[in-house]
């Protein structure tokens, strides 16, 4: 049952080259396909946003803890009228059904594909969350399809298969539904390995500018304390969905941090991450915060002594955050400010 941890962890990339493999993503890399290993994870992170209110909406299956294929969903709100809300429901194998690879039931929750439509219903005690994202399949692969962390037996990968597409439905809260207009996306996790075995922090980035492009970025931060132990890759696309600019990080400049005193961890304020060996970077600023879960806080005892055997500290926190492109030998021109979502997935302290 310690598997909730990885309801939030959607990024993954393993090699330290500054090449990076792209394409977009199709329906079969993101089907159910379970692993018999007990590190199996697969999950579905979706996230819409408005003016208003962020939501994170997760559908997870996993090998990890007593029992093949638990599975379960879970959503995270941020919200001026809400406030912030976590909530999990946990369910056993027998309460899963799959239908063509991507429609899943878990209980009475479903996720639903038809014809480039996703329609998502989350079912919660005081909560019902309905949304339907129309894809542009402009996503794209961050880790570059499986990486296989050690041999050819333990792989990752992760999938951004869409982003910032219109977005709509519902929410009913306590007994008051409120509709929702806005843009959305949908993160994939493939695994068969714990990721807790060699990494202490992960985070995602995706955003967008005045142009209609796209940035994300993503990965991890090892388990050593050296300074160079992580992992992360970088992809600017065009409206088009045309790959401008991908490639693993090869290095990151952190200007200013701060003590995060919810967590307890140390996060960056403002950040450059350099991509290849032309001097090219991003420059990050947070802004805000939009949202914070301590993951102990809203679950069984049963689970919550699983994940303390394997997470010291577990949390996540999300900001707004703003980009800035710097790089002359690729865009001519400077590039609009980005901004977007940045969430760090806080495992254990190095």
């Amino acid at each position: 049952m310690k598997f909730f941890i990885f309801l939030l962890v959607f990024v993954v990339c393993l090699r330290a080259d500054s090449n990076l493999e792209t394409r977009h993503v199709t329906l079969s890399d993101i089907a159910y396909q379970p692993f018999i290993e007990e590190g199996y994870l697969q999950g579905w992170n979706f996230f819409f946003r408005n003016s208003e209110m962020n939501i994170i909406a997760t559908f997870l299956v996993s090998n990890l803890g007593p029992n093949d294929l638990n599975n379960g969903v879970s959503i995270a709100i941020d919200s001026k009228k809400l406030g912030s809300v976590f909530v999990t429901k946990e369910f056993a194998k027998e309460d899963l059904s799959v239908d063509n690879g991507i429609n899943l039931k878990m209980y009475n929750n479903l996720l639903k594909y038809e014809n480039g439509v996703y329609e998502i219903s989350q079912f919660y005690d005081g909560i019902k969350l309905y949304l339907k994202f129309e894809s542009d399949g402009f996503g794209t692969t961050l880790s570059g399809g499986k990486y296989f962390v050690r041999g050819k037996e333990k792989f990752v990968r992760a999938d951004i298969p869409f982003s910032f597409v219109k977005t709509t439905g519902y929410i009913e809260y306590k007994g008051e539904v409120i509709e929702l207009d806005g843009v959305g996306g949908l993160e994939h996790l493939l695994t068969n390995y714990e990721v807790y075995k060699y990494s202490s922090k992960w985070e995602i980035l995706r955003a967008s500018n005045s142009n209609g492009m796209k940035l994300y970025t993503g990965g991890f931060h090892g388990i050593k304390k050296s300074a160079d132990d992580f992992f992360r890759t970088l992809v600017i696309q065009n409206q088009k969905g045309e790959v401008l600019l991908s490639g693993k990080l090869t290095r990151s400049e952190i200007i200013s941090s701060d003590l995060d005193k919810f967590s307890g961890y140390t996060i960056p304020l403002k950040e450059k991450i350099f991509v290849g060996e032309n001097g090219c970077y991003v420059q990050s600023e947070r802004l805000r915060s939009v949202g914070k879960i301590n993951i102990l806080s809203n679950i069984s005892a049963v689970l919550r002594f699983f994940i303390k055997l394997f997470f010291a500290n577990p949390y996540q926190v999300n900001y707004l955050t703003k980009l800035t492109v710097n790089c002359p030998s690729i865009f001519k021109q400077e590039l609009p400010e980005f901004t977007g979502i940045q969430s760090y997935y806080l495992i254990n302290p190095r």
